[in-house]
């Protein structure tokens, strides 16, 4: 099986600890970059009746917080299914160039606050 490595930041620095916006905090990079060796890495996100079709293209292999607080990621993208084929084949031609790691927010309507990610 056939991969194509990567390395790169997906979080700006983090927030101070008491920030309570949508943006990681300082201590929320430390605790997300444990968590994400392993992870899926998919192409595009799920919509309508294609969500149940998302296939994983590779994985996050390792994470750390940078010297800057940011969050940085190296991972793989795979030749096994046709779409991973697709993105190596889109990166090698410049034409696939970022990574977006897609998480969520919840956000409390009646105290105007974010109270999980």
């Amino acid at each position: 099986m056939s991969k194509v490595k990567f390395k790169g930041c997906v979080h700006p620095p983090g927030q101070p600890d008491t920030y309570d916006g949508f943006y990681l905090t300082e201590s929320q990079i430390k605790e997300y970059a444990a968590k994400l060796s392993g992870t899926p890495i998919h192409h595009e996100h799920g919509k309508g009746k294609d969500k149940d079709k998302i296939v994983p293209i590779g994985e996050i292999t390792r994470a750390w917080p940078g010297e800057k607080g940011e969050m940085n990621v190296e991972g793989f993208v795979s030749r096994s299914t046709k779409k991973g084929c697709k993105v190596i084949n889109r990166m090698r031609n410049g034409k696939q160039t970022g990574l977006s790691l897609g998480m969520g927010a919840i956000f409390d309507p009646n105290k105007f606050k974010i109270i999980g990610k």
